[in-house]
């Protein structure tokens, strides 16, 4: 009974999913995909399927406002992010690539470099994919800001901090309203990662998932902004741990190239 249950439901929820067709995008599309290392997996299948991708330059980053600085071109945000650690300079706004062993300026050089790579990406590109991981974040208390990454800074540095609903979609319609008219042509998509965050606990995780989703709902509602289900193919469509590495909260290749395929059959090409 049980696995005829499952199999309607699946069944159902695909069929709801018609994607956009009011989007139409080349035969081989241009993207920028920026967030969580699930979106390094969906960007790499979109390079095998002839997409020109721009994926994280930054370093993988997983709460939306680190991710939004990036995109915005903060250079006195990630300047003020930068702190000398382990004989090493490093960017608490960044990912695991923002270190550098030589200087500050280089670092802040190589910030900016990163920017403007991403503007000139966007411009050339039609589609911008934001996938947010969490809504838990760490404030660096020296710098006073939610930052993307401790970079192996001790914990005492930090306090925990939870991002609201209201924070996430205040900042991203104003950055929204920028953007739009910056480019004008690029459709911007947001979507949750399904991989669980087990150092939050099962609870939090949950409590992290539902901030984000309602928040990219409520940005979808008020915005020309589109949302992509990802987080609801694994957990509602694929439903079970063989879906998942043996970690238990990375989905496996299998899991990703199905959430790929709907990706890509959510658009019309020319």
């Amino acid at each position: 009974m049980w696995a005829h249950y499952s199999s309607i439901m699946s069944t159902q929820l695909s069929d709801r999913w018609k994607g956009w067709t009011d989007w139409t995008l080349p035969k081989q599309p241009k993207a920028v995909m920026l967030g969580s290392c699930f979106s390094v997996e969906v960007a790499q299948r979109c390079e095998l399927n002839h997409w020109k991708v721009l994926s994280n330059p930054m370093g993988t980053l997983f709460q939306p406002l680190s991710i939004l600085n990036w995109l915005k071109g903060d250079l006195d945000a990630l300047e003020r992010s930068i702190v000398f650690h382990e004989e090493k300079w490093k960017m608490l706004m960044a990912g695991k690539v923002g270190q550098s062993d030589f200087s500050k300026e280089a670092l802040l050089q190589w910030s900016k470099s990163v920017v403007n790579d991403l503007q000139a990406s966007i411009l050339s590109s039609q589609v911008l994919v934001i996938t947010w991981g969490t809504a838990h974040a760490w404030k660096w208390k020296q710098g006073d800001m939610a930052i993307g990454n401790c970079q192996r800074l001790p914990q005492q540095e930090f306090d925990k901090m939870w991002l609201t609903i209201s924070e996430i979609v205040d900042v991203y319609k104003h950055w929204f309203n920028g953007f739009q008219l910056q480019f004008p042509h690029v459709k911007v998509v947001l979507t949750v990662s399904p991989v669980r965050h087990e150092k939050l606990g099962v609870v939090e995780n949950s409590r992290s998932k539902a901030i984000l989703i309602e928040a990219a709902h409520q940005l979808a509602e008020q915005t020309s902004i589109r949302y992509f289900p990802s987080y609801e193919w694994i957990q509602d469509e694929l439903r079970d741990y063989t879906y998942y590495e043996k970690d238990g909260c990375h989905p496996n290749a299998q899991a990703i190239d199905f959430v790929a395929q709907h990706w890509f059959k959510s658009f019309v090409y020319e």
